[in-house]
């Protein structure tokens, strides 16, 4: 956007922390804006003449709160991780495939050792991908190797 940007635009926003993302980044864009000559808006929040002193409080104000608010997201977050380590509770994707994309993956290998199909088509067949199928037939070697 800021590529584009010429003297007399006016910038619109939804929420000022949809553009900004700190107290310090706002401050700055908002400089540019000024050296460049456009002007900024924010539809839910009070309309601010960036060009004035009181204008610029406004606003920074409201940055500070937007940025106070993420924070104290991510703190929650956090916290509640933590907690949830605390009780065991498995966090993140679970680990190996699903059931459908090992099917699918023999599928395709008995298509690729049995029927002579070339692996790409074998898979194409199959309806998984050539790196989900090596990703898989991975996963099955190592687990061989670890379970003999």
């Amino acid at each position: 956007m800021i590529k584009y940007i010429r003297k007399g635009d006016t910038i619109i926003t939804y929420k000022n922390d949809r553009v900004f993302r700190s107290l310090k980044n706002m401050v700055e864009l908002i400089d540019k804006f000024n050296e460049i000559g456009v002007h900024f808006k924010s539809l839910s929040e009070p309309e601010f003449d960036t060009t004035s002193a009181n204008g610029k409080f406004l606003l920074q104000i409201f940055a500070a709160v937007a940025e106070s608010e993420r924070n104290l997201i991510s703190e929650r977050t956090k916290v509640g991780l933590t907690n949830a380590r605390k009780r065991k509770k498995l966090l993140g994707r679970p680990s190996g495939s699903k059931k459908e994309t090992i099917e699918k993956y023999h599928y395709a290998k008995h298509l690729y050792d049995n029927q002579n199909v070339p692996i790409s088509l074998a898979c194409k067949r199959a309806g998984i991908g050539k790196t989900t199928f090596y990703r898989v037939e991975r996963s099955a070697a190592q687990k061989e190797v670890s379970n003999p």
